[in-house]
């Protein structure tokens, strides 16, 4: 018999044995099956990184990422390779082309560049749904929140589409951190007096949940917030990703539960050397019949992963936290 045939053989054996009664178990068994089933992409040694990198994963040890030896890297590029379900070596690949694309968007956004460079960048964004986004305008007389992701060059594509924003409605964008002046220059040369400046920015960790709630109700608001970021930024809901469970943000489908602001999802991806602004169909926040409120969350924030997943799986390399991947997968309690 041969190995692969062996291997065929053995597999379902194995998956049996370990059984399907823990998520330890369950992912380790399907390390194996991709293992025993799938020899041309997975060689022991490369096998054997990804079981050490899951089980330290799984059994909460430090994120394989902040460690800086070259074994333990290998375990992080085994680790990420895993949850993408990819090879090692398109994994591999598919990181170098992230660092690349994050590279130049930082650049675009934190380099002091010419207005003949910026405006050329603008007119490249091009934003999908643009007739039903002005529309919008007139058609909802409520504040909303602008569901975002760290996605392709989310930063001029965002103020590209607010630019659009009735000039009456107030804008806001929470952010991680303070912006640079370069930022905001580049930004004021690129959209001018419809920039998405300082004064349009809440610095996450000086920003209450009452504070956001009040400027949802007080005026005709539109707030922007991403829905992608690690657990460290808050508190998050399991939801499934990548055919695994994983803990998203519950920020935004919470306040929008709470003041009964629509979310409007929006992502940025870069194609054939363009930048699209893709606006999905509003999300009305409520309760279905019988669900709770931790249900609901639950329910409308794994509608705003499944349009993040169907992204990553097209453009890998344009998504932000893609090297903190692992760590979306870690239950944090």
């Amino acid at each position: 018999m041969s190995t692969l045939k062996k291997r065929q053989f053995a597999a379902p054996f194995i998956c049996a044995l370990i059984g399907y009664k823990s998520t330890l178990k369950a992912a380790l068994a399907d390390c194996l099956h991709s293992y025993f089933l799938n020899t041309k992409l997975f060689s022991r040694n490369q096998f054997l990184l990804r079981f050490y990198s899951l089980t330290n994963r799984l059994s909460g040890k430090p994120p394989i990422n902040d460690i800086q030896s070259n074994a333990d890297n290998d375990a992080y590029l085994a680790a990420i390779s895993f949850c993408l379900r990819e090879p090692i070596g398109r994994t591999k690949g598919i990181l170098q082309d992230n660092s690349v694309f994050q590279s130049r968007i930082d650049s675009l956004r934190n380099s002091q560049h010419s207005s003949h460079v910026l405006t050329k960048h603008r007119d490249s964004m091009q934003i999908l749904q643009r007739n039903n986004f002005l529309q919008l305008q007139n058609d909802l007389q409520h504040s909303r929140i602008i569901s975002a992701f760290h996605f392709g060059d989310f930063v001029y594509g965002l103020n590209a589409l607010m630019c659009l924003e009735n000039p009456q409605n107030k804008r806001v964008l929470v952010s991680q951190d303070l912006a640079s002046e370069t930022y905001f220059d580049n930004i004021r040369t690129c959209f001018g007096d419809r920039a998405v400046l300082g004064s349009n920015h809440l610095i996450a960790a000086n920003t209450d949940v009452l504070q956001l709630r009040k400027l949802l109700r007080s005026k005709l608001t539109t707030l922007t917030m991403f829905c992608d970021l690690p657990q460290r930024f808050g508190e998050s809901t399991q939801v499934s990703f990548l055919a695994r469970k994983a803990y998203f943000p519950k920020g935004p489908a919470t306040l929008a539960l709470a003041t009964k602001a629509p979310l409007l999802p929006v992502i940025t991806y870069r194609k054939k050397q363009k930048n699209f602004v893709k606006v999905f169909p509003l999300i009305v926040p409520e309760k279905l019949e019988g669900e709770t409120l931790e249900q609901a969350v639950t329910r409308i924030t794994q509608s705003l992963v499944n349009i993040l997943e169907a992204y990553l799986e097209k453009y890998p390399q344009q998504w932000k936290y893609l090297r903190l991947l692992p760590d979306y997968f870690h239950n944090p309690t």
